[in-house]
């Protein structure tokens, strides 16, 4: 017993050591971070948390978010954290990321204050990749342009929608992309829609590489005819989908000729549920928050899901959500 009673105090005095280390390199990396924004001149929040910047609202600290202003300051931030060895990744608008409830030895970088207008020549509009959908979608209808109807009523950014090729109702982002500018710690390169190989649900663009811009290649059409398409997208959107809900949407990626969605909702998986994560009512793809779930439940949620698809239907669902996991520099 006493021997068992030392391997316990053994235990927890080895985990309060490893606390107090990742609290260290967590404190030391973002005194790192904070230094180089400031020599670059750019805006961050230090020591904040995944939940607070993530549409389903779970995951554990992360050293800090960075708000690069221009293409200029983002190559800085992404040179100089690549230099430090600092992990980054991008964060868009949170609507797509699962972070673990760890801490997070890594900073996100986000493009909300990324200066830029969408510019307009003949048919082609080109924007900010921190644009959210919904205003490209308002943007380009105010302008007599058809090809993003469908989209409609879709949360997220325009960089996350692209590095996703996010799509509804048979249209897909990547079809109308006729370009697409990334950095990377290699620099800037605009990619061709050829280059960037959109695919269902999916894109070639690289976990380290921010998008910046995108070209889009669109129509001209009648604006009150697009407005009304706009409108009706947005209304079936509303009704089949838990936008009023802290959710993660897309949560697995569609089979081949299949949908994820209806395949969990036949199978009766709707409000499966696992601690404060259900699977949502109005929509089998996505998982909602109901107020006090954690990264760990909605993962045992997305296993379970996956199981019983795997099991009565021999379907491997495979993952349309990014998980961040700790990391350490």
């Amino acid at each position: 017993m006493m021997m068992q009673t030392a391997k316990v105090e053994e235990w927890k005095s080895a985990q309060a050591e490893e606390w107090k280390s990742d609290q260290l390199e967590f404190q030391r990396m973002a005194d790192t971070v904070a230094l180089i924004c400031q020599h670059v001149g750019i805006k961050c929040s230090l020591e904040c948390k995944m939940k607070d910047l993530t549409t389903i609202g779970v995951g554990g600290p992360i050293v800090a978010v960075i708000f690069p202003k221009n293409a200029r300051s983002a190559l800085q931030l992404v040179q100089r954290l690549t230099g430090e060895e600092i992990a980054w990744a991008p964060l868009g608008l949170g609507t797509n990321i699962l972070a673990t409830d760890q801490i997070h030895h890594r900073v996100a970088v986000s493009l909300r204050e990324f200066y830029g207008t969408p510019s307009i020549e003949g048919v082609v509009v080109q924007v900010p990749a921190g644009l959210s959908l919904p205003a490209l979608v308002h943007v380009t209808a105010e302008l007599g342009l058809s090809g993003l109807e469908g989209l409609s009523g879709l949360s997220g950014s325009v960089g996350g929608a692209l590095k996703r090729n996010v799509g509804a109702y048979g249209h897909e982002i990547g079809a109308v992309a006729r370009s697409v500018t990334v950095l990377s710690g290699d620099g800037l390169r605009t990619l061709s829609q050829e280059e960037v190989g959109f695919v269902p649900g999916d894109s070639r663009i690289r976990d380290e590489e921010l998008i910046l811009t995108a070209a889009f290649q669109l129509a001209r059409g009648d604006r009150a005819h697009i407005t009304r398409t706009i409108a009706r997208y947005r209304k079936a959107h509303l009704e089949h989908r838990p936008l009023s809900e802290r959710s993660l949407g897309g949560v697995f990626k569609n089979p081949p000729g299949q949908s994820a969605g209806r395949i969990i909702d036949e199978l009766g998986l709707k409000e499966l549920a696992r601690g404060g994560a259900a699977v949502s009512e109005k929509h089998a793809n996505y998982i909602v928050n109901r107020g006090d779930a954690s990264a760990a439940d909605v993962l045992e949620l997305m296993e379970a899901v996956r199981y019983t698809v795997m099991s009565l239907r021999q379907i491997e669902l495979e993952y349309g959500v990014k998980i961040w996991k700790e990391e350490k520099a």
